[in-house]
């Protein structure tokens, strides 16, 4: 076997093996969380979540290894088109939002044969869940992989960050739409995670550096009048202040029982099934604060173990978007690299008391069909990035041709400037 073919699978051995590890702790995780949450009262069997995300995840699975075989460029001519059919539920979860905010239109709607809240109803405040029978699925953590397809696909020629209007208009205008429709169904920390990642893909890209402190100013703004506006989320923002303040005695009960959970594992954890806080009401256990479960069972090594987990799958995201074949591919891993390590920074730090309360999943530990099923997507997507580097770099012989994916890139770029 060639150096060539050793080095595209290291990398991608880097991605797959964290990620088969996340996954099968995860569901031991979900199923050692709820086992005790089901009995009595919910009438569910012991193992519903686990069975319910071993679903998700095949489902998951399937589409991810369609996008591995298939060549990620074919997907650049109908871009839009899943973008369009996104936004349809998008828009009808923020109509239903918009609604349930005006007491006479809501009590007015809610007579109605067909009301707009049949398919979709506030949880915890929020109106992220489109439920159709018994499942429920949200659509806003779909975005996150079709936003950064499109912005690769738009930026996969370099010198188009030279034009204002697609280059600069077009993408701010497609990304806004999708940020104030997400944020409209009061789905904030999904809201952020995007527009943090939207960013860092521009300045990736080579967006000039005045367009993109405008765009942060107005972010900022966003995030000041957000706060004004909302007693809520400023409550948030007092306790984890007052938490800071207060040497973590403080604050939201919710971050201090995670803190507790984790703190009383010790080195090794009390052992599987063992939690005490998951019988004591830490809500959102099985969910955005999972970690904090892990942690009380397996101890300081259990959590090692999954930091260790997200930083290799971050490493070998990157190396395979070194490898890409063109610009595309190239910001394609980018995105996902981002996505996969801000998210479970956000939620570790969450859970450790170190950012503010938000309801961001743990990506493949936490329970939740639509994150697992949207991180999948995007794993898929870096995988067809990766089989087509290697494929291009192996075309017309058996050796691999002496360049990187980084020198493929720049012949690109110069064949453009020529053109």
């Amino acid at each position: 076997m060639s150096i060539g073919i050793v080095r595209f699978n290291t990398a991608r051995s880097f991605l797959i093996v964290p990620l088969l590890a996340l996954v099968a702790w995860g569901l031991t995780m979900i199923y050692s969380t709820t086992f005790a949450l089901t009995r009595g009262e919910t009438g569910f069997v012991e193992d519903f979540f686990m069975k319910r995300q071993l679903v998700w995840l095949a489902v998951g699975g399937i589409m991810a290894g369609i996008l591995w075989q298939m060549d990620y460029r074919k997907w650049e001519r109908g871009k839009l088109i899943p973008l369009i059919l996104l936004a349809i539920p998008l828009a009808y979860l923020a109509l239903a939002s918009m609604l349930w905010n005006i007491p006479a239109a809501r009590d007015f709607v809610l007579r109605l044969p067909m009301i707009p809240f049949r398919y979709g109803r506030p949880l915890n405040g929020a109106f992220r869940w489109l439920r159709i029978g018994s499942v429920s699925i949200q659509p806003s953590e779909f975005v996150k992989p079709m936003l950064i397809f499109y912005l690769a696909s738009q930026y996969r020629r370099p010198l188009r960050t030279e034009s204002l209007k697609r280059g600069v208009l077009a993408p701010v205008f497609v990304c806004g739409s999708f940020l104030a429709l997400t944020f409209a169904g009061r789905d904030l920390s999904t809201t952020v995670i995007i527009a943090a990642i939207v960013g860092a893909m521009l300045f990736i890209a080579g967006m000039r550096l005045r367009y993109l402190f405008g765009l942060f100013l107005l972010g900022c703004v966003c995030v000041v009048l957000v706060l004004a506006s909302s007693p809520i989320r400023r409550k948030r923002v007092d306790d984890y202040l007052s938490q800071r303040d207060q040497g973590g005695r403080g604050g939201n009960e919710q971050v201090l029982q995670a803190q507790m959970a984790m703190g009383s594992g010790g080195k090794a954890g009390l052992g599987f099934t063992q939690s005490r806080f998951k019988r004591l009401g830490l809500p959102e256990a099985h969910t955005d604060f999972i970690v904090a479960i892990v942690g009380e069972e397996a101890g300081f090594v259990g959590v090692t173990a999954v930091l260790l987990a997200y930083v290799l799958m971050s490493w070998g995201i990157f190396w395979i978007a070194s490898q890409a074949a063109d610009p595309f591919g190239h910001l394609i891993c980018i995105g996902v690299g981002l996505l996969v390590s801000l998210q479970s920074f956000i939620n570790v730090s969450v859970v450790s008391g170190f950012c503010p309360t938000t309801g961001v999943t743990a990506p493949f530990l936490s329970y939740g069909g639509s994150s697992m099923i949207s991180c999948l997507l995007c794993v898929g997507m870096v995988m067809s990035v990766s089989r087509i580097a290697q494929r291009e770099a192996y075309a017309g012989g058996d050796s691999p041709p002496a360049d990187s994916g980084l020198d493929r890139r720049l012949n690109l770029q110069r064949e453009e400037i020529q053109e």
